[in-house]
């Protein structure tokens, strides 16, 4: 027979001790109060317990990189919602939490007050920690990515641009699979250890489904553009190439569903140790066997996404990327053209250039920006 924690017995003894509750008047026996704050004091050395072995298993799984313990450490965070969210929860699955986890449950035989209460309410985002996405990068950098963060901005970015037809989730999950993927991506992406311009954003089901889509959503993320004085002229102009390719509404990118895109947001191919490798390549050569992407498992960008990016970037400095490299848009769909398109931001007339080359094309200044995505 195990030992009867002396917690238990204390409980016990005090429920024989206690006076019956008065039938008239429905009033709580003298010392209910008393094992309601014990109770209390109980559940919060349980969350304590469970967080701190939360936090120990998550960093082993993401050092790792390892799908088993993220399941470990995501039953563990189910736990602590599931004592956490309990109005009543059992005293003796308390005390059994307490024990399994290297609690002392003589502790309690002390002073409610003296219980830590305020530890105990851990970090929020980890007792919601399905939203969070943080691991320590190869070069020690402890990285944190907040997806409710994500999407609300994701939600802002679209109203504010008018793009009214998708919608942003609330909330999304990310499952073991899933948050392991999206590490690699980011480490892919950071060969160097230089996290500074990594992004995320939501690109939803639907943005660029259609060719009324896709034209509507160029003017929404180009408009203001032009800064000239010449009338009529666009915030975009597509040259012939671009449209013996069928032009915007014949591009169609090969992903179409709500997904997390992970990519960096350098002003400039050149300033980027890894998208810098890319310029001066072919279409070909890029997503060819021995290219690049095959190398780091990225992949380009669609056209949408990269409306989404630049736009993004435009907002919040003013300033446009890729003024001095055209980015070759390998993630479409194709067609009986075989040109690929490429996009540029004209530094003098600040007009979106959207041209297409042959793939197996290259100078100087054509290159790639590479990303990863998760669908969602």
């Amino acid at each position: 027979m195990p030992e009867i924690p002396r917690f238990a017995k204390f409980i016990a003894k005090k429920r024989e001790d206690e006076p019956s509750l008065d039938s008239d008047r429905g009033e709580p026996k003298d010392s209910l109060q008393e094992n309601e704050e014990r109770l209390k004091a109980l559940k919060k050395e349980a969350l304590i317990l469970l967080y701190e072995k939360y936090k120990k298993i998550k960093e082993e799984a993401e050092k790792e990189q390892s799908m088993e313990k993220l399941g470990e450490a995501k039953a563990v965070l189910l736990e602590m919602k599931k004592i956490k969210e309990q109005e009543s929860p059992n005293i003796k699955n308390l005390e059994q939490v307490i024990v399994d986890n290297g609690g002392n449950l003589e502790d309690f035989d002390e002073p409610f007050d003296s219980a830590p209460l305020d530890e105990a309410q851990g970090s929020e985002q980890d007792l919601r920690g399905e939203n969070i996405l943080s691991f320590e990068s190869k070069s020690g950098e402890p990285l944190e990515y907040d997806l409710d963060e994500i999407l609300e901005k994701s939600e802002k970015f679209y109203e504010k641009e008018g793009i009214d037809w998708v919608e942003v989730p609330e909330s999304i999950e990310l499952d073991g699979e899933q948050r392991v993927e999206a590490i690699r991506i980011i480490e892919a992406l950071c060969p160097t250890g230089d996290y500074e311009n990594v992004t995320i954003t939501y690109i939803p089901e639907g943005l660029a489904d259609n060719e009324e889509k896709r034209r509507k959503l160029l003017e929404k993320t180009t408009e203001g553009y032009y800064t000239g004085d010449e009338e009529g002229k666009k915030d975009y102009w597509e040259s012939d190439n671009f449209k013996e390719r069928g032009g915007i509404e014949g591009i169609e990118d090969k992903e179409t569903k709500g997904r997390l895109l992970i990519t960096k947001t350098t002003k400039e191919l050149k300033d980027d140790e890894l998208f810098k490798q890319t310029l001066g390549k072919t279409a070909e050569e890029l997503m060819g066997e021995r290219g690049i992407m095959q190398e780091t498992g990225l992949r380009g960008l669609g056209l949408s996404e990269l409306l989404v990016i630049q736009r993004q970037r435009y907002n919040e400095d003013v300033e446009h990327m890729d003024e001095e490299s055209w980015i070759w848009i390998t993630e479409i769909e194709a067609t009986p053209s075989s040109l690929v398109p490429n996009v540029y931001s004209h530094p003098y007339y600040t007009q979106l250039y959207l041209h297409a080359y042959a793939p197996v094309s290259d100078n100087e200044f054509l290159g790639c920006r590479l990303a990863g995505s998760l669908k969602v």
